[in-house]
Order: C-alpha cells, then sequence, then structure tokens
C-alpha cells in the first residue's frame, strides 16, 4: 500500500523557450535576491547538467541538486526533492532547453511531477509585439500545465520593456514578472557542452553579484514568493528509498576517495549522498594540488570535467599520476568516466568498469551502485 503524506513545500520552476534564454541568470539572480531577504533557497537543476549546477550552488551557498528523470527515475527524483528540500523556505528548480524538450524527461514533465507553477523566461533581444505570439504558443501547447508569470530576458531597457509589456497585457492574461538588461556584464561564453564553468570563469563573482543586482531591482520579488507559496501540497509516498538496506556496511567501513576540484567536477552529489548511507567513507581529492593518495582505500573514483582546459598541471602532477598507477598495479579498484576514463588508455579494457562496480570486502558486505 502507497502511503502518500501532504507536505507544504513551496517551489518553482525557471522554464524557458529554449536553450540561451537566461534561464541560468534567472535563476541565479532570484535565488541570490531570496537569500538576501534571509529566505532558506534549495536549488535544483533538471536534466544532466553539471556546469549549471555549479553555479547555482554559488548562488545558493548551498548545494543545488541534479533531478534527472532519465538516469535517475521518478522515484530517486521525488526521493532526492523531499530529503533536500524538507528544510528549505523555497524550492528552485532551473529548467532544461526549452519548456518542452526532452519528451517524457523534459522540464515540463518535471513541472507536472512536482504540479510546480512555471516562471518562462523570453528572450526578448531582437524582437517586439511579436513575442506575443511565441508566448501565446507555449501557453496553448499544454493548458494542464501552470505557466504562472514571465521574465523578460535580453531587453534593451526600459523603453522596449514598456512596449514588450504593454503588448502582452493587451493580448494575454498572464502576469510579467519582471525583466532582464541586455547587459555585457550577465553574458557567459559558450562551449559544446554548455557555458563555461564557474571553475573556470575569471571573477564568476562579478557576473553572479549582477545577476542577484537585476533579480532585486527589476523582479517583482514578492508577486514570485506569492506564486511559489500557492504552490498546492506536495505528495510525497514516505514508503521509497533510494537503496537497498541490504547494501549497508556495518562491520566493515568502506573508505573511498573521490576526485573534485576544478577539473573533475562533473558527477551528481546524490551518489556520494547514497555511498555515505551505506556507511563509506568519502573524501575528496584534488587532481591538480594533491601529490599523494591514502594507501589503505578501498575504491577510487575519477570523475567526469574539462581536464583539457588544465591539461599542464595535471600532466606535471607526476608523484599523484604515479601513485595512482602504483595502486592500480596492487589492485585498487578505480572508476573512471567521462575526462576520468582518460586513465583506462594505461589500463586493461577489462579491469575498467563503467556501468557498474560490486565490491565485496571479506566479511561478505557488499554495496553496489551504477554509473
Amino acid at each position: 500500500m502507497i502511503d502518500k503524506k501532504a507536505y507544504k513545500y513551496p517551489r518553482l520552476v525557471i522554464g524557458g523557450i529554449s536553450s540561451g534564454c537566461c534561464k541560468t541568470t534567472v535563476s541565479i539572480g532570484l535565488i541570490g535576491a531570496l537569500r538576501k531577504r534571509n529566505i532558506k533557497v534549495q536549488p535544483y537543476k533538471t536534466g544532466p547538467d553539471y556546469i549549471d549546477t555549479a553555479y547555482l550552488t554559488c548562488a545558493a551557498a548551498k548545494d543545488a541538486y541534479n533531478l534527472d528523470l532519465w538516469l535517475m527515475g521518478k522515484n530517486n527524483v521525488d526521493y532526492t526533492f523531499f530529503e533536500k528540500s524538507s528544510n528549505a523556505d523555497i524550492s528552485v528548480i532551473e529548467g532544461v532547453m526549452g519548456l518542452f524538450d526532452g519528451g517524457d524527461c523534459s522540464t515540463a514533465e518535471m513541472a507536472r511531477l512536482f504540479d510546480a507553477p512555471v516562471i518562462l523566461c523570453i528572450d526578448c533581444e531582437k524582437t517586439g509585439e511579436s513575442v506575443c505570439a511565441v508566448i501565446e504558443g507555449f501557453l496553448n501547447f499544454d493548458k494542464n500545465l501552470n505557466i504562472a508569470g514571465l521574465i523578460l530576458a535580453k531587453v534593451l531597457g526600459i523603453g522596449h520593456y514598456k512596449l514588450l509589456k504593454e503588448a502582452i497585457k493587451k493580448r494575454l492574461r498572464i502576469k510579467v514578472l519582471g525583466y532582464l538588461v541586455n547587459d555585457e556584464k550577465l553574458k557567459v561564453k559558450e562551449r559544446h557542452l554548455g557555458l563555461t564553468t564557474v571553475f573556470e570563469k575569471n571573477n564568476p563573482e562579478i557576473f553572479i553579484d549582477n545577476a542577484i543586482k537585476q533579480a532585486e531591482e527589476y523582479f517583482d520579488i514578492e508577486e514570485i514568493l506569492k506564486i511559489a507559496y500557492k504552490a498546492p501540497d506536495y505528495n510525497y509516498d514516505n514508503s521509497f528509498s533510494p537503496f537497498d538496506t541490504a547494501c549497508l556496511c556495518n562491520d566493515y567501513k568502506l573508505k573511498i576517495v573521490y576526485s573534485f576540484d576544478d577539473a573533475f567536477n562533473f558527477f551528481y552529489k546524490q551518489n556520494i549522498d547514497i555511498l555515505k548511507m551505506t556507511g563509506a567513507e568519502c573524501k575528496p581529492f584534488s587532481p591538480l594540488k594533491d601529490n599523494c593518495l591514502d594507501k589503505d582505500i578501498d575504491l577510487l573514483i575519477l570523475w567526469g570535467g574539462f581536464p583539457e582546459i588544465f591539461a599542464k598541471q595535471l600532466s606535471d602532477n607526476e608523484s599523484l599520476k604515479k601513485a595512482i598507477v602504483k595502486l592500480y598495479r596492487q589492485g585498487l579498484p578505480i572508476y573512471a568516466e567521462y575526462g576520468g576514463k582518460s586513465l583506462q588508455k594505461k589500463m586493461k579494457k577489462k579491469d575498467c568498469c563503467t556501468v557498474k562496480l560490486t565490491l565485496t570486502m571479506s566479511n561478505k558486505s557488499e554495496i553496489s551502485f551504477q554509473s
């Protein structure tokens, strides 16, 4: 029998008409503006995105978590939201791509899952009254979705904003909740996988501070809060657990070391949380700065990232490279993915697991997890 209970979790989804319409900037600005009002915000990012999550973490001064229906499944997404939002005043979920992009894993599906109101970001840089046709299309595409308001992004100035707002007010029944002025300080360079990471950007606080400043000046924060607090009760199934309790290692505490620095930072924090829940001791290390590893570890995890950006610094760290190879030759299990997989070139294919890793200790305790 499903044991569902209702909880009052104020929440918002920040959606967009497409990629590049300032969803991240709006989310950062809103989170920072709320924090300045002493409101506790729990940030999230829809889908498999590590870059935006890092920006949201900086803005909130609190870990942002991914809500990824494709990789995590509905139950794990639901559990993450329930667990992490329990101590927050409000949850802000940044969407991915356009609102309806991604089918069953879209931002719209995320909003439906949590019965959350959507604030839609519109790129207005090169448009006037025609923006109404775009907005009307999104409102009518799925009338069961609660698109509660708009943020007009890349506005050229107050005159442009008034023209857009008046046109929307005349033709559509939806609230304009604010705008972002087109500003070089709010632009972040993009590459093949999205934005330049917060770790690479020179003075990322300039970008974050300016996003917050614009949100404070140009967003109707009070109205946005009303929308979030009017969200219906959130129903959660308390019977679900994200891991099999049979995997608990009570007699032997696994010692796990994982990469986390400017070069290697692409991972879901839920992975570390679940490992800790099984009783494992998890400790981060920096392939950029550390020159050795503990000799008594049971598992080394090399997460992904952009190691090529820091190629020389990593290449010059000879002592750490030798330490890793030595531990590997001594039989240490190593899990590597994405950027971390480059290490596999020095190892036999059969020794490198990229799908599932199971560690069985001498006392027969077992821990399993999926990549």
